[in-house]
């Protein structure tokens, strides 16, 4: 939410606004600018949900006393936060990221691997990465400065970029060595075509999601998964994924790893059918 205030909502109102002075034609021309930008339909609603927020916490307080969001609605309703890819859609999103070469593909692959936040592993650098306990230390991190258990297949895409940039600095670079990268979008378009998950309902944190899921599906306690993705508490993870039994964080984050390999093999058998 952050990111979206401060690189399009700030830059786009700049002093003009107030939020008492806010209209349904102003955030029209917002949305309308962000459709004439690279990003989805998926992350244009991700604008409209948080706009709503904004419209729901200022009335809850009587700072507006009329909607700016009037008539405004999202481009998929249906598009719910949980949407998690299945072992065959999993298996053929990472081929489509091994089918092209370049950082942001690996990118994408490790926030697969380990249900990262994209800002997570974009932000990651190569010194904080300890083989020796198997940790990678995030210092941006939604959640705070927090250590990543890594599994083998993170672990082998951290090997390739450590080899690729000598050991120091971002793990994952664009075109500045010393900046992160900005959104891959056109990454993103090209491996939902290659993976045929171009139907607008899977986004990077969908990722997310995946990872979570298929932990829980596997048998990994609740509190192993909060621990792995970072989170304070086993609320939201019993919130939106239930009960499931006990497991060691160790054992736990081996599942992913067993997943994608499985599912990589099954979509390789069909292709070579």
């Amino acid at each position: 939410d952050h990111s979206k205030i401060e690189k399009h909502f700030i830059p786009f109102f700049k002093e003009q606004k107030k939020l008492n002075a806010l209209t349904e034609q102003d955030i029209q021309a917002y949305l309308e600018k962000l459709a004439r930008t690279e990003l989805g339909k998926s992350t244009q609603d991700r604008h409209i949900a948080l706009l709503k927020a904004f419209e729901k916490y200022a009335m809850e307080r009587q700072w507006i006393n009329a909607s700016f969001m009037g008539s405004i609605k999202m481009n998929n309703p249906k598009n719910g936060r949980t949407r998690f890819l299945s072992d065959e859609e999993l298996g053929r999103f990472h081929v489509a990221c091994r089918c092209h070469e370049g950082d942001v593909y690996r990118a994408f692959e490790f926030i697969a691997s380990l249900g990262l936040r994209i800002s997570e592993a974009l932000n990651a650098r190569l010194e904080n990465w300890d083989p020796a306990s198997n940790t990678l230390y995030l210092e941006d991190s939604k959640t705070g400065a927090r250590f990543v258990t890594l599994n083998p297949s993170a672990t082998a895409i951290l090997e390739q970029q450590a080899q690729k940039y000598s050991h120091d600095g971002l793990v994952f670079r664009g075109r500045n060595d010393d900046r992160p990268m900005s959104y891959p979008a056109k990454a993103w378009k090209k491996i939902m075509v290659d993976a045929d998950l171009n139907d607008g309902t899977v986004t990077p944190h969908c990722l997310r999601h995946t990872y979570c899921s298929h932990l829980l599906m596997n048998g990994i306690d609740q509190f192993s998964v909060s621990r792995l993705m970072g989170l304070s508490s086993t609320h939201c993870i019993h919130r939106h994924y239930g009960h499931l039994s006990n497991k060691t964080l160790t054992a736990a984050n081996a599942v992913v790893t067993d997943v994608i390999n499985q599912s990589v093999k099954k979509v390789q058998v069909n292709e070579a059918a």
